[in-house]
């Protein structure tokens, strides 16, 4: 189980993707931290210009462009980039 790396009240940017345009504020800030699903942290996040919140992954937020709060820099888990399928525990009778 991993820790969230932003809290309540930060504010952060998302990558640009699919259903995100460019010309789009990509800023936002969070409203809430929610439970951790299939080991990935999930934020609730508001626009400025929006009367709803979004649920965003911790993977759809741009570490780059955004300044993490000090003391709080952790790597990428390895359960983020990899498949949920471990390759090592598959057999194969002959």
């Amino acid at each position: 189980m991993s820790s969230p790396l932003y809290s309540t009240g930060d504010t952060v940017v998302l990558k640009g993707g699919l259903f995100r345009k460019a010309e789009t504020a990509l800023t936002c800030r969070i409203a809430s931290v929610l439970p951790e699903a299939q080991g990935v942290v999930q934020y609730r996040v508001r626009f400025g210009d929006e009367t709803f919140e979004r649920r965003v992954t911790e993977s759809d937020i741009d570490r780059t462009a955004t300044t993490a709060p000090k003391g709080q820099e952790r790597p990428a888990s390895p359960s983020a980039t990899s498949s949920w399928v471990n390759l090592n525990t598959i057999k194969i009778r002959k």
